[in-house]
């Protein structure tokens, strides 16, 4: 697999024309998902799913990652944005190689530091929880977090609100998800 990734990161266009740079930045996703997700997964086909939660700020997020955690995991609020860092909810009784090596991909991926929550509930054995920053918050990079998460994602939980569905930053991030094959579950919230 790390030599299809090798060859796929090599393929180069012989003849620029227009849509090159988007070719060129697929080929380069391409390359990643295998070395970064695929390789990994191969590695440890028991390790959780990973769910990450994205939408639009302000659409309650957080508030809904709580409710699935009944507890405090990510902190809510009226500030926007009022998570600025994704918050990594997980298992404590994962293996310590295989979750320092998932965080250390998501921070790479993400380009950003993270809030790790472990705990012990059985659903943190089976999935692990992102909650991202919103879908058009850029770093000074100009990365985007939670598009960056999406690349290690086994599925999105996509939220957002009566007032917020309609944000072009939603749909496009909407339209990465379906392009990479992400499964999405919409959660309309309050």
């Amino acid at each position: 697999m790390l030599s299809l990734a090798d060859y796929v990161a090599a393929a180069q266009l012989r003849i620029p024309r227009p849509g090159t740079a988007r070719v060129e930045r697929t080929r380069d996703e391409v390359a990643w998902a295998i070395r970064e997700y695929l390789v990994p997964r191969l590695d440890d086909p028991l390790a959780p799913a990973v769910a990450v939660v994205a939408g639009p700020g302000g659409a309650g997020k957080s508030a809904v990652l709580n409710a699935i955690a009944r507890r405090h995991v990510s902190a809510v609020g009226v500030m926007r944005p009022t998570t600025s860092e994704p918050v990594v909810w997980g298992p404590r009784s994962r293996e310590e190689r295989a979750w320092t090596e998932f965080i250390h991909r998501l921070r790479e991926q993400t380009g950003v530091e993270l809030d790790v929550i472990v705990g012990d509930d059985p659903l943190t054995e089976h999935v692990i929880f992102v909650d991202t920053p919103p879908v058009d918050l850029a770093r000074p990079d100009g990365r985007l977090p939670a598009l960056e998460a999406l690349g290690l994602a086994d599925i999105c939980i996509f939220v957002t609100s009566a007032s917020r569905y309609a944000d072009a930053s939603g749909w496009m991030y909407l339209e990465a998800a379906r392009r990479r094959g992400v499964p999405i579950l919409h959660v309309i919230n309050r």
